[in-house]
């Protein structure tokens, strides 16, 4: 993909899972300049507060299962791990909490801007335009602009997704109560009454899954019309339900693939990571702190597939393939005239 600009067509997941990871590649220098401006320094220093916080707990729960074990369960460890913290240790989580949130809406976002302007810009014209800290600082300023928007479009996310979840669960509990209670006048054998239940269950989670993600799927390209074509909140919104209608399946599978690749880059980091608490607590923030950092820097992928994934949408119902020749063969045809007059 290092001129998708001048080879722009409809694709298929595939296409997209590998010009996302292309682009990715190309730009990579300038993701990571971008997070360790907005976003590492933040993510290590809060990994590394709350481990000393929690004194590592998570070492204490690795004992309690080497024990059982081996036999010798030890009441006075579990004890320990499961009372609770001091007052000044659940006060400084919680304000850890607030800070974590309101970094969530302020930098994080002004990096989700950044990362946004530089893929587009990067898969429109096929040419990496940021190579330095100069042009990192640039892009920064330049999507600092987009900060409110931006939290407003967050916030209303958050607020669909919260009424979805709410009103879904109470659909599928009135829809689930009723057969439940007739299931169990009908005397079933206690096998075949739990498998019942147990599939009711699965059915409502999976009812509230597919109302939250439908609205997620439907929202998910806001940011990016914020930040590429400069419309309001509102009108984000708008743009995105038209973008994604017809689209949800297409959408949806390429989001869980991308999602599952990256949460099981994730998941090895995290197992090096609970492997060595058990063996000292300071080598296990050390390492606890430098896998948030890869992890931190792995993150933007997510958003730089959306960012495809949103090209794609546009090429596929806008015809943007077809823009983007029209506005290079004017801009040929204008520099040829302009060598013909020079001449």
């Amino acid at each position: 993909m290092s001129q998708v600009g001048n080879h722009l067509k409809p694709m298929n997941i595939g296409d997209v899972l590998d010009y996302s990871v292309e682009a990715f590649k190309q730009n990579f220098k300038g993701i990571v300049l971008l997070s360790l401006i907005l976003y590492i320094p933040w993510t290590v220093l809060y990994s590394i507060i709350v481990n000393v916080l929690v004194d590592n707990n998570l070492a204490d729960v690795f004992n309690i299962y080497r024990d059982l074990f081996n036999g010798v369960f030890s009441p006075e460890m579990a004890d320990r791990y499961l009372t609770d913290a001091p007052l000044i240790n659940s006060t400084m989580a919680s304000l850890l909490s607030m800070l974590q949130m309101v970094y969530s809406i302020t930098f994080k976002l002004v990096l989700n801007a950044a990362v946004i302007k530089m893929i587009y810009g990067y898969a429109i014209s096929g040419e990496v335009k940021v190579n330095s800290l100069t042009d990192v600082k640039t892009l920064i300023k330049e999507s600092f602009k987009f900060m409110p928007k931006m939290m407003g479009n967050a916030v209303i996310f958050v607020l669909i997704l919260a009424t979805a979840y709410i009103v879904s669960i109470s659909v599928a509990v009135l829809f689930v109560i009723a057969p439940v209670m007739m299931v169990s006048t009908l005397y079933l054998p206690p096998v075949l009454l739990a498998v019942t239940i147990v599939f009711l269950i699965i059915f409502v989670v999976l009812g509230v899954l597919f109302a939250m993600g439908f609205f997620a799927v439907k929202l998910i390209f806001g940011a990016h019309i914020i930040v590429i074509e400069d419309k309001s909140v509102s009108e984000s919104i708008r743009r995105s339900f038209n973008l994604t209608k017809g689209k949800f399946w297409h959408i949806a599978f390429s989001g869980i693939f991308a999602l599952m690749l990256y949460y099981l880059f994730n998941s090895l980091l995290i197992g090096a990571t609970m492997i060595v608490a058990v063996v000292n607590n300071t080598l296990y923030i050390i390492v606890n702190a430098f896998s948030q950092m890869c992890s931190a820097i792995a993150e933007p992928f997510i958003l730089v597939f959306i960012t495809i994934l949103f090209i794609n949408m546009k090429i596929q119902k806008e015809g943007l393939d077809l823009e983007i020749k029209m506005r290079k063969l004017i801009e040929n045809e204008k520099a040829r005239y302009g060598e013909s007059v020079n001449g």
